[in-house]
């Protein structure tokens, strides 16, 4: 058994395919180079039909025994996935035809996730081996889904003679390259369980989380005190870092050090309605008779205990929502999407450049008997551009949906108003925007139609490239989900 847990058969198995696939397809005359070329064009050209999803790219020689492949790159604010080929595969292009049907499945199974898509593919290449036996399977899957190759086949069958046997030459090893994805993603995750177990058994055992939630000051205390160094610390020592995968690692290392140190340079204005079934607003009375406000995200309002014990959702809460999803690797972008869909539980807080769209998410007033009150509340804030980031995660574009992650601190807050009667909502809606153009220079407008949409694009996937940054390396150390 190799380290992988793999039997030596098995391996040879694997290489066989390897070394089959490389040399099939290598009989025969050569095709014309220039109509190989105008068959990726017309390929690619149908894939990004509605939006740049690919493109094409020769190279000298690619790595081990390619002569294709699929990779990815953060391009023109947005994840691309990009073909590369070889002169081999040129003069033969059935060796093309797994790397196409891999795209056309692709597209059509995850043309709205392709950020979760860059993340995964970001992952293994910082050396994550969940994430290279996920993207293995998905990738043996896709590339021989009968469907797709089909198309695929469809732009290089007068390119060559034979293509549809010389295909069949080379999937001759399918079953071998899916037994050998299977395995490899069933034993990663198997490892990662046992990283999740160790630990929470590390932690039992140290009772290092016990000797936070015994501090005078819980996580509340902090957040109001506007103590960010504390609040940094705290969220620190509960963050699951030894079962982390590198992006999402490399985030919170971000997001931490924007806690400890905004920068107030590069900022976002943004506004939320506020609705108190779900937002409990922290207060703090000051000597001089103002108040300190703080807000957090609902994995923290809804759950029991402290608000430092609730911090320990922050391991509980990564587990996917769909109980069918057998993934090895946990995404951070997974976590966007399902904020977007059921925000119950989240490790985010909802906001949006848009005041009519945040208008519609304030709390309706609770009408008691010969009183009425606030069911919640327009508020506006500045934040650290690192902190508060479009969620390209959602497909709901047209709200303009920004993310905070879990904390709001009383030097984020440019305005709060309360809404107590429906029929005030339009003028305190409108107070709170005047506030903030008079403090921030910020005029917060409705943002609707396809411009919007679009520099919302743009500035989801210059976020994203920022938050794909390299970690420091002692942060990538720790993260690693194997040794």
């Amino acid at each position: 058994m190799n380290r992988l847990g793999l039997s030596a058969n098995l391996m040879v198995k694997v290489v066989t395919v390897v070394v089959i696939g490389a040399l099939c397809g290598t009989s025969g005359a050569n095709a014309d180079a220039s109509q190989v070329q105008a068959g990726l064009e017309s390929f690619a050209a149908q894939i990004n039909k509605y939006s740049k999803y690919m493109r094409l790219e020769k190279v000298s020689a690619l790595p081990g025994d390619k002569h294709a492949d699929v990779v990815m790159a953060m391009e023109d604010s947005r994840p691309m996935f990009i073909l590369r080929y070889d002169s081999v595969a040129e003069s033969k292009p059935e060796l093309l035809v797994h790397s196409m049907a891999y795209l056309h499945g692709l597209k059509q199974t995850q043309s709205s996730n392709s950020y979760g898509r860059m993340e995964l593919f970001y992952n293994a290449s910082q050396g994550s081996k969940a994430a290279q036996a996920d993207l293995l399977y998905k990738k043996v899957q896709l590339s021989h889904k009968e469907s797709s190759l089909k198309v695929a086949k469809s732009f290089l069958e007068t390119t060559t003679d034979n293509l549809d046997s010389k295909v069949e030459a080379l999937n001759a090893n399918f079953e071998a390259e899916k037994a050998y994805a299977s395995a490899l993603s069933e034993i990663a995750v198997k490892e990662v369980r046992a990283k999740d177990r160790k630990l929470q058994a590390d932690r039992a055992a140290s009772k290092v989380l016990d000797a936070w939630e015994a501090q005078e000051l819980k996580l509340n205390d902090l957040v109001v005190r506007n103590d960010r160094a504390g609040v940094a610390k705290m969220l620190e020592a509960y963050l699951p870092w030894a079962v982390m995968e590198p992006f999402e690692a490399n985030v919170w290392r971000q997001w931490l050090e924007a806690i400890r140190n905004p920068d107030w340079n590069k900022t976002v204005v943004a506004i939320r309605g506020v609705d108190y079934e779900t937002d409990k607003v922290q207060k703090l009375k000051m000597a001089d008779g103002s108040e300190r406000l703080g807000f957090f995200s609902t994995v923290l309002t809804k759950n029991q205990g402290s608000y430092t014990r609730r911090l320990r959702s922050l391991t509980t809460n990564r587990a996917p929502r769909d109980m069918s999803d057998t993934s090895a690797a946990k995404l951070l972008t997974n976590q966007y999407w399902n904020h977007s869909a059921d925000p119950k539980a989240s490790n985010f807080i909802s906001f949006t450049l848009d005041p009519q769209v945040a208008s519609g998410f304030v709390g309706f007033p609770k009408y008691g008997k010969g009183k009425v009150e606030a069911g919640g509340g327009i508020l506006a804030v500045r934040m650290d551009s690192r902190r508060l980031f479009p969620n390209m995660g959602s497909g709901l574009t047209g709200e303009i949906e920004y993310l905070a992650a879990l904390i709001i601190f009383p030097d984020e807050v440019v305005s709060y108003k309360e809404v107590s009667r429906h029929e005030d909502s339009a003028r305190i809606l409108e107070t709170v925007v005047d506030e903030v153009k008079e403090k921030t220079g910020v005029l917060l407008v409705e943002n609707s139609g396809s411009m919007a949409e679009q520099r919302f694009n743009k500035a989801g996937g210059e976020a994203f490239k920022l938050q794909m940054e390299a970690p420091r390396a002692d942060v990538l150390k720790c993260s690693q989900v194997f040794n």
